[in-house]
């Protein structure tokens, strides 16, 4: 999945000595489309990312996938969820910082993937 490669790079680019001492942490989650079609999936993921405050852009590839981008610079929140009707999946790559409260962290994921 583009995703994974997305991520491994990401994942590679903080890794770096280099990089700052705050270095975000990274989540993937995939799991089953289920019986969501490829418009449901990006209209209940965007209504949720707006409603929680990330700013959403939308890429469609061809008929069998999308992308959503989110960004929420108050909580230094990045992520992409990809849907994928040939795999029939549902992927979120979701970065946030370290420090986050995982009440807020499961909040956003479960958010989308629920």
């Amino acid at each position: 999945m583009k995703l994974f490669a997305t991520l491994f790079f990401l994942s590679t680019m903080v890794s770096n000595p280099m990089a700052s001492a705050s270095v975000p942490e990274v989540q993937l989650i995939v799991l089953p489309l289920k019986s969501e079609t490829l418009k449901q999936c990006e209209q209940s993921s965007v209504r949720f990312l707006r409603a929680n405050g990330f700013k959403t852009s939308v890429d469609w590839k061809g008929s069998e996938f999308v992308k959503i981008y989110g960004k929420n610079t108050y909580s230094n929140y990045s992520l992409q969820l990809e849907c994928d009707a040939s795999l029939n999946t549902k992927a979120l790559g979701f970065s946030h910082p370290p420090t986050s409260k995982q009440s807020s962290i499961d909040a956003v994921i479960e958010g989308l993937l629920d």
